[in-house]
């Protein structure tokens, strides 16, 4: 080996001592630094933070903006719902962690590595994305700690404020701006970070006015593209404090500068609401609009303008002009839950107005099924929707039991040719639907087919068809729910054999045989459906009559006590008496609601003269009795105290068991004003003694009383439907002691029910694959194989088998043990289920799961 070469490998001996000797940390020299700085930065730290972009950039491309809101400083946002980035995150956090671990260099309390502090803040950036914000807030208040007075620490400190504001801990955002604001020099980036920081934690509080002087910092601070969107927020913020003019110039400039289409498409509708506000350029801007309408590049978002031109129509006092504007918004609102909601909601209350409770109801009943359930105005839209609804029922009562009663005075060949009528118009009905449908769907296709603008998101209006007259749409949708409930968009959502419902009141399929049972009874199309619902005798009229008074009486009360419509509530029951004027128990009613209304009314003398009517008309009434001051008021305190000082004698009596006491002191009754419940107290003991029959006898003199409420008169026949049926009340007792619904029966009907994840979950094909296994293994017997939705996120198979717990256990052996069944279950994370037919129908109302398994294994055997 020659002198050259051996020189050669003593300096590459020495430069692979010097690179192991710099890899320590413990040692502060600069090829130590140098090795350690260099790796810490250009491995672990460059990676993990371009994960984080890539994460940042899949959360943003998955972020939708709501400019029915003001629109987020940040356009990442619920980021602890998004699991999208989660990888990203959780590679930065890997690599982070790394760096720190391997290059390191504290030594003596200082570290001699000036990357640590980075890649400490890109593990905390990375929490936060991942909206763990508890875990976040731990990394960047160590940074604050452990390297004060550095950037890092400054940076940390606005990441902290933006964990604080997610947690919505306003408190301890305080104590972090305030910190933030001491002087100190900042380059540009960091200011515009903190100042957006800050005003993104204002503006979750509503804080509008400190949240505008930072938003005016941002714009100072941004570059032009940046500067379109916090010019866009602080025009949401000034028009949200009713500052049009500022607003409107705002928008303006986001109009000229903003490369964002969907951003300038709805500062122009902002600045056309704004015109509104102010008065000004109001027809210029509903010109504008107009010209929008024909641009193809707003095609998707036609429901919007439509509505921001509605805005102006109902400004100008043109109501006409504002329905049929969102009536078209409604009808290109496709896709946009938001805009729908908007502008069914505006329909809804226009007609509310107007006192059009049954438009009214129809588009209050569409607000609910889109408007999303976190919303502030929720709770409000969902209550008046359900006393329309319940208004609305029992007009459709009063209707129908009218029609009912019309149709029965006709002779049976006339009666089949109106019922006949009524069905042609449902099938033609159906028909011109179909072909309406026919022709959209191909309309549909040909733009398709042609090609459209490509859209910004699901927030968006699209092309698909749904129903071309809008007013089909509002009162089909509201039918819709009726029959199916609120469903999504998905294959087979209506298969032929969903469409009756069974024993238990939920969508099933059913048999041939009991399809064909209920065919005549649920067929619009068949007669039968319609002539068995005519009061054919007496009796029938009694009971009919009876339900026209009941739910004219309820539609009163509702005029009045929901919708403070005084006139439509007096006029309902004035209707009861011009109908049934010697009626003596809804009539005086109905009159004593009317002076109540005319008492809330101020209208003293009309008052007066209903009083009067009631008294002289309905003397032997409770109602006259409470009004005749004179025998009533005065007279009757003396006798209340009297009888009920007599009544606690005899309650007193029964309460200890002493019910031939009871007996004897009611023998004659002494009381006036508490005679019901006398003669209540002697039936109860008369039933404790054994002795059923008189109980009823005397509880049958309770409800014979003419003066007696309605409600109460209900309640009293409860009792005695309670008493003549003991079984009711064993049923009653049973709950009571095992506080649970369920009984055990192993000789009932037994079913196998699977209980699993909507999500992936096929039940089509699992249905198809348990038929297979059936026709295998049990081809002789009868079992049938259905499915049903539990709730929004379950399904449940559920399995017929016709046969006691014993022969139910037996299948369920079986087909656990078929390796072509559990080939595919073992794919769902599924819970299964042995419950009798009788208990099925509770736990699908409870839909509670663990309630009926904890019943199952506290009492049913183990075979």
């Amino acid at each position: 080996m020659n002198s050259r070469t051996t020189q050669q490998l003593l300096i590459q001996s020495l430069l692979l001592i010097m690179f192991l000797s710099s890899c320590s940390t413990k040692k502060n020299r600069w090829v130590n630094r140098q090795y350690h700085n260099t790796t810490a930065k250009y491995n672990g730290y460059f990676n993990g933070k371009e994960s984080i972009k890539k994460g940042l950039n899949k959360i943003n491309q998955n972020t939708e903006e709501d400019y029915s809101q003001i629109i987020t400083v940040f356009k990442e946002k619920n980021l602890s719902a998004s699991k999208s980035a989660h990888s990203y995150m959780d590679k930065a956090i890997r690599k982070g962690s790394v760096v720190i671990q391997r290059h390191s260099m504290k030594i003596k309390g200082k570290e001699y590595c000036k990357w640590i502090d980075d890649n400490y803040l890109m593990i905390g950036k990375a929490y936060f994305y991942k909206g763990e914000f508890d875990e976040a807030l731990k990394t960047f208040l160590f940074i604050i700690d452990e390297f004060k007075k550095t950037e890092t620490a400054y940076e940390a400190k606005i990441f902290a404020l933006r964990a604080y504001s997610e947690k919505n801990d306003f408190l301890a955002c305080e104590g972090v701006i305030a910190e933030l604001n001491k002087k100190r020099t900042l380059n540009k980036k960091t200011k515009l970070f903190k100042h957006s920081s800050i005003a993104d934690c204002y503006l979750k509080q509503q804080n509008y006015s400190l949240a505008t002087d930072e938003l005016k910092q941002c714009i100072k601070l941004s570059n032009k593209k940046q500067a379109s969107r916090f010019k866009y927020i602080l025009a949401q913020v000034y028009q949200k404090v009713g500052n049009q003019k500022n607003a409107f110039e705002l928008f303006e400039d986001v109009i000229r500068e903003s490369s964002d289409y969907e951003m300038t498409f709805n500062a122009k509708m902002n600045l056309a609401k704004s015109a509104i506000q102010t008065g000004i350029n109001v027809r210029k801007s509903k010109e504008v609009l107009k010209k929008m309408l024909k641009d193809d590049k707003n095609k998707e978002y036609l429901d919007q303008i439509y509505f921001t031109i509605s805005e102006i129509d109902i400004a100008e006092m043109d109501t006409a002009a504002c329905i049929n504007s969102l009536l078209n918004s409604t009808k290109y609102s496709l896709e946009n839950d938001v805009q729908k909601a908007l502008s069914f909601y505006s329909l809804a209350k226009i007609y509310y107005g107007k006192q059009e409770y049954r438009k009214a109801g129809l588009y209050y009943d569409s607000t609910v099924f889109y408007v999303d359930k976190n919303d502030e105005k929720y709770a409000e839209i969902s209550e008046t929707s359900q006393n329309l609804n319940k208004l609305i029922t029992n007009l459709d009562i009063v209707y129908l039991q009218d029609s009912l009663i019309a149709l029965s005075a006709l002779p049976k060949n006339i009666q089949l040719e109106l019922v006949n009528e009524i069905i042609n118009n449902i099938i033609e009905n159906e028909k011109k639907a179909k072909e309406q449908k026919t022709l959209m769907e191909q309309s549909m296709y040909e733009n398709n087919r042609y090609g459209t603008r490509e859209q910004f998101g699901r927030k968006t209006s699209g092309g698909k068809w749904y129903f071309y007259n809008p007013s089909t749409l509002s009162f089909g949708l509201s039918e819709f729910r009726k029959k199916w409930g609120k469903r999504k968009l998905e294959d087979n959502w209506r298969r032929s054999d969903k469409g009756v419902l069974n024993e238990f009141g939920e969508d099933t399929t059913l048999t041939s045989s009991q399809l064909n049972e209920l065919k005549e009874l649920s067929d619009k199309k068949n007669p039968n459906y319609y002539l068995s619902k005519i009061p054919k005798s007496e009796k029938d009229l009694i009971a009919t009559n009876k339900k026209i008074k009941e739910a004219l009486y309820q539609v009163a009360i509702i005029y009045r006590d929901y919708f403070d419509d005084y006139k439509k509530s007096n006029a309902t029951f004035y209707e009861i008496f011009r109908r049934y004027s010697s009626d003596t128990i809804y009539v005086p009613l109905a009159y004593y609601n009317i002076y109540i209304n005319q008492l809330n009314q101020e209208k003293k003398s009309l008052a007066f003269k209903t009083k009067e009517t009631i008294i002289s008309n309905y003397p032997k009434s409770k109602y006259a009795k409470i009004l005749d001051d004179s025998v009533y008021v005065s007279g009757s305190e003396k006798q209340r105290v009297k009888d009920e000082d007599y009544y606690s004698t005899i309650i007193e009596s029964f309460l200890n068991d002493n019910h031939n006491q009871v007996i004897s002191l009611t023998a004659n009754i002494k009381t006036r004003t508490l005679i019901d419940k006398e003669l209540f107290l002697r039936a109860l003991s008369m039933y404790r003694l054994g002795d059923t029959a008189s109980a009823i006898s005397e509880i049958n003199k309770i409800i014979s009383n003419k003066d007696l409420d309605q409600s109460e008169r209900e309640e009293y026949a409860q009792v005695l439907k309670n008493i003549e049926n003991p079984e009711i009340i064993q049923e009653s007792n049973y709950l009571a002691v095992n506080k649970s619904p369920y009984k055990l029966n192993l000789l009932n009907d037994h079913m196998l029910v699977f209980v699993m994840p909507k999500e992936n979950s096929d039940m089509n094909y699992l249905m198809s694959v348990f038929s297979d296994f059936n026709k295998k293994e049990f081809s002789t017997q009868t079992i049938e194989v259905s499915s049903l939705m539990m709730g929004l996120d379950q399904n449940i198979l559920i399995i017929k088998t016709y046969m006691d717990y014993k022969g139910s256990l037996n299948y369920e052996a079986k087909a656990l043990a078929d390796k072509g069944v559990m080939k595919e279950m073992l794919k769902l994370n599924f819970e299964k289920i042995l419950i009798s037919k009788d208990n099925f129908s509770d736990f699908y109302k409870g839909k509670d799961l663990q309630r009926y398994k904890d019943f199952y294994n506290k009492n049913y055997p183990t075979i």
